[in-house]
């Protein structure tokens, strides 16, 4: 789902792994040039924050699925510093 409706509706839902599990919560959208929304930024426990592909992930009700499991969250990168 790459999207540039309603974009605010992702943001603080709580966020779940393909897995099943609830990794944390959406923080921040990432754009592309167009305004596309392509990835969201999701605090972890501990303050950690991941930046995941929104591609594939689904809205629903007060969460956000993506399509990747917990161990795959975990060794993407860490959102790029915004000025």
């Amino acid at each position: 789902m790459t999207t540039n409706r309603q974009p605010d509706a992702l943001l603080e839902k709580a966020v779940f792994s393909a897995d099943g599990d609830q990794i944390g919560m959406s923080r921040r959208l990432v754009a592309d040039g167009a305004g596309t929304v392509t990835h969201v930024v999701v605090e972890l426990p501990g303050a950690v924050e991941r930046e995941i592909p929104i591609t594939g992930s689904r809205p629903a009700n007060d969460r956000l699925v993506v399509t990747y499991t917990a161990e795959e969250i975990l060794q993407m990168p860490a959102p790029k510093a915004t000025t």
